[in-house]
């Protein structure tokens, strides 16, 4: 018989291991664990601070300076003035402020380098985990399509593309399309090509982790209960594919961006009024041989820092992600 007044130890209550870092260990959820992980990656963190202060400039700048606007009566004192209290980064030939040239292309080269990024990412998921799935002749018909997209030059298609569906030329003479219908084409069909063209390599990334994933237990045990196909690929596959995608995502952000200025740089890409890095580049081509040197180098600058930033941003999840990194 047990006394009423005894003290029952309930596996609950049991006292545990005095070791704070033990019980540390056993309570930390798997979300503190990858912050653990992410904040000893310095130079990931010093990416992560970097970046949100980019992203600051791009939502919160437009408040605070001026939208670069042509002024006739003011645009041959302000020609080309070098960097100076009133105007930090300088002005162009146009009397415009190269500041408000960097922070107005922030918003469009940003936008359209994340935009183009979901898109890649969406469709060689998909294509991916469908690959890897059923195998046979429809991962062999994927996977050729996957090839046939990775040996084309990608720059040269996207000159054409650009060039015939982005900015083409006007039916029946040498004009000029209207502006907003270009830029219209320019911030809408821009993101579509880059990412339509950049799939294949997170398809088979995709794929490689579904091979390997499709063979666990839980999924056969899914496929034992009736589970059908589409619900084993999307609902049991797909979580676990997430966290190779979003490292391959944020590297394809920093490759987007120098796609985008390269295009705008030689014309083809995002046209006046919309204004971004690439087409802060491209009006300063023959500036920069006269010897002003600031039109150019400080929408340059700024494409260096965010491609650095979103590659730390990459190791440090590639390292924080990893089950098997346990520092």
């Amino acid at each position: 018989m047990i006394d009423s007044t005894q003290k029952i130890t309930t596996p609950a209550q049991a006292p545990r291991n005095n070791d704070a870092g033990e019980i540390t260990t056993q309570t930390r959820s798997q979300a503190y664990e990858f912050w653990l992980r992410y904040r000893r990656h310095q130079m990931a963190v010093f990416g992560t601070i970097l970046f949100g202060l980019l992203i600051l400039i791009a939502l919160l700048g437009p408040f605070i300076v001026p939208e670069p606007v042509v002024n006739t009566a003011t645009m041959f004192q302000l020609k080309n003035k070098p960097p100076s209290l009133e105007h930090p980064f300088g002005t162009n030939v146009n009397g415009l402020d190269v500041l408000g040239l960097v922070v107005y292309g922030a918003r469009i080269s940003l936008f359209l380098s994340v935009l183009a990024m979901l898109v890649a990412c969406a469709v060689g998921t998909v294509i991916g985990i469908v690959s890897g799935y059923f195998g046979s002749w429809v991962d062999a018909v994927l996977m050729r399509i996957a090839d046939v997209f990775l040996s084309v030059p990608l720059i040269f298609v996207l000159l054409l593309a650009s060039r015939f569906l982005v900015n083409p030329p006007p039916e029946g003479g040498t004009g000029s399309n209207g502006v907003e219908d270009s830029s219209l084409r320019s911030i809408i069909l821009l993101p579509l090509i880059i990412g339509l063209l950049t799939w294949p390599a997170v398809a088979r990334l995709v794929r490689s982790v579904t091979l390997s994933v499709k063979q666990q237990e839980f999924v056969t045990s899914a496929r034992a209960l009736g589970s059908k196909d589409g619900r084993i690929m999307f609902l049991h596959i797909l979580p676990n594919v997430i966290n190779p995608v979003v490292v391959a995502g944020t590297l394809i952000v920093g490759q987007n961006i120098v796609l985008e200025a390269f295009l705008s740089y030689l014309g083809y890409g995002i046209q006046i009024p919309l204004r971004s890095w690439g087409t802060a580049l491209a009006q300063s081509q023959n500036e920069f041989v006269n010897g002003n040197w600031w039109w150019a180098f400080f929408p340059g600058f700024f494409i260096l820092l965010t491609v650095l930033a979103i590659n730390f941003i990459g190791d440090g999840l590639r390292d924080a992600l990893d089950p098997r990194n346990k520092r």
